[in-house]
């Protein structure tokens, strides 16, 4: 249920909060790494794709470099695999400094381990010592790193052997040659830029699950989990991941980094169903976006539970799923605007980057797209800024809603609460609400002084003047009662001609005098004299059946005054027995 009465509080400093919370996350993460040493600046170099061989056994390095025939340098290396897949790059001329050593990287494969031979000019031929765990970089922007030897000679050939690669990208996918300081001044911008984008999105995951325990929406706890993935997308993407878990293989590294954008891409999809209003949902839309969401992370569990099964299918069916999902994300949000939602145009323009982006970095991995294209190497970084800005944006235009429905709500409530406690036609308290006063009370050792007040021959004035007469009359007597009777008195109509008033201090027979004298004074726009008797009554209620015997008192008490000749007052005896 949502806690309106707190709402306001919390929404006064929330934004406040969410800028410190960023700005305290900025600060945490990326000044370390702006505090660090300079780094000289280093050389780089692009290199070309490998041409690729494909063995079922293990050759020996120095046969292949030998064997130029069997490297394939025409056709296109994704999709290429065999037990041991090789890759090879030629014609380079690398002289090594051993103050700053070169490096090969590419963009992590899966492989089962993966090994890099050099040729030197003079023709020799060296392993790199790096294996493929200990390739893997920690805040790295995805890559795997090998250092070359840094010995004597001139490299004029880089030989890769990956065995039991899984190709989806090439195998060596955005290959380039780096120094030693210029890879460290690469990975320090990418680490700042990871870290305050994370430190943004953590920041919002906090803000909007303090908003969940607030409000109680489901579609804030939604958006918490799809922030909560993309952090752990992050920390895969960016290298992170192996700092915090070093026996981590990057096969399972990619393997649970799928896992994690099959849940993300079904967080948000009940994110979405959660933020629209269900009434301009497309059903049919909503059930197929998310079927292809779980048929995307039943394949990614098996992807993580058994690699090596029926791997391409695997990352088909999840890529795929992905791209349906965003799809059918789209069409849902744009089917809700074009039936008039607002909260489904602020989310189709809040998501539609990132949902672009997604669906062509998916295309991408699916192989329709050229491998190499930077901005899908980089499109994690991205779609954690735009995703960070835009839901911020759009959640707290959904807050900003939820308010304007809250005070609607509230302007209805009482609405009702007028219809159900004021009578329509006196403005006086009905007689359920007047009961209901009288057992708020919360002072039970002071007498209820009550006045029990009758119009007399009131269904004779109905009779000869009519029924629009006789609610003047009801009017007026109202109109009377509220002007004459004590300010703290409680009026209320209990009957069609019958009215009750409850007054504190002033002595009981007095003001039942008082609006009877005024009463008699007062005369309708019809010139027809009205008068009114009442019988009063005084006594401790601290229970139902006092309230029947003081009612009952001064009911009877009534009585004796239409009996005595009405328009005048009595009263009950003292004490009132039961």
């Amino acid at each position: 249920m949502i806690r309106y009465d707190i709402l306001d509080s919390w929404l006064a400093g929330a934004w406040l909060r969410g800028v410190i919370c960023a700005l305290f996350a900025l600060v945490i993460v990326a000044a370390p790494a702006h505090a660090m040493v300079p780094v000289a600046e280093g050389q780089r170099l692009a290199l070309a794709e490998p041409c690729v061989a494909l063995t079922d056994t293990a050759v020996d390095a120095a046969v292949m470099l030998k064997n130029a025939a069997a490297f394939d340098c025409k056709s296109g290396q994704i999709g290429l695999a065999g037990p041991i897949t090789w890759g090879i790059f030629r014609n380079l001329s690398l002289a090594s400094n051993p103050a700053d050593p070169w490096e090969i990287r590419h963009t992590l494969a899966q492989a089962r381990d993966e090994a890099i031979f050099v040729h030197y000019t003079d023709g020799r031929v060296l392993q790199v010592a790096d294996s493929l765990m200990t390739a893997r970089r920690a805040f790295a922007p995805n890559q795997l790193s090998f250092r070359l030897p840094a010995g004597p000679g001139i490299i004029d050939t880089i030989l890769i052997r990956a065995d039991g690669m899984q190709n989806e990208r090439g195998v060596a996918a955005r290959p380039e040659l780096v120094t030693g300081h210029a890879a460290l001044a690469s990975d320090i911008k990418y680490l700042a830029l990871y870290g305050v984008l994370a430190g943004a999105v953590f920041a919002l995951l906090v803000f909007n699950f303090s908003l969940f325990v607030v409000l109680r929406m489901p579609f804030l706890l939604f958006y918490c989990l799809s922030a909560l993935m993309m952090l752990f997308i992050g920390a895969c993407w960016s290298g992170t991941i192996f700092a915090v878990l070093p026996g981590l293989d990057p096969t399972t590294q990619v393997s649970l980094t799928l896992l994690a954008a099959s849940i993300m891409m079904i967080s948000v999809s009940l994110f979405m169903l959660g933020y629209i209003e269900r009434k301009v949902i497309s059903r049919p839309l909503a059930v197929i976006t998310l079927v292809a969401g779980l048929v995307g992370l039943c394949s990614s569990i098996i992807r993580v539970i058994d690699m090596g099964f029926a791997w391409q299918i695997m990352d088909r069916l999840t890529y795929g799923s992905m791209v349906v999902v965003l799809i059918g994300n789209t069409s849902t949000a744009a089917f809700g605007w074009a039936r008039g939602s607002k909260c489904a145009r602020n989310y189709l323009i809040a998501w539609s980057i990132p949902f672009l982006l997604g669906m062509f970095r998916s295309i991408w991995a699916l192989g329709f797209i050229e491998q190499g294209a930077l901005l899908v190497e980089i499109s994690p970084l991205v779609v954690m800024a735009l995703e960070a800005l835009m839901s911020a944006v759009a959640v707290g235009w959904r807050i900003g809603s939820v308010r304007n429905e809250r005070d609607e709500a509230w302007a209805m409530q009482e609405k009702f609460r007028q219809i159900a406690e004021v009578d329509v036609l006196t403005g006086l308290l009905t007689r359920r609400a007047f009961l209901r006063r009288i057992e708020a009370r919360t002072d039970r050792t002071q007498a209820i002084k009550l006045i029990l007040i009758d119009i007399d021959q009131f269904k004779l004035i109905n009779d000869r003047h009519g029924h629009l007469v006789g609610d003047d009359v009801l009017m007026l007597v109202a109109d009377v009662l509220r002007t004459t009777a004590p300010e703290t008195a409680l009026i209320g109509r209990i009957g069609g001609e019958e009215f009750a008033v409850v007054i504190d201090a002033e002595p009981v027979d007095a003001v039942a005098d008082r609006l009877c004298k005024a009463v008699a004074a007062t005369a309708t726009s019809g010139e027809v004299s009205v008068t009114i008797s009442a019988g009063v009554a005084e006594s401790l209620v601290d229970d139902d059946v006092s309230w029947r015997l003081l009612y009952y008192a001064a009911d009877q008490a009534l009585y004796r005054s239409k009996n005595g000749g009405r328009n005048r007052v009595s009263h009950a005896p003292r004490p009132i027995a039961a």
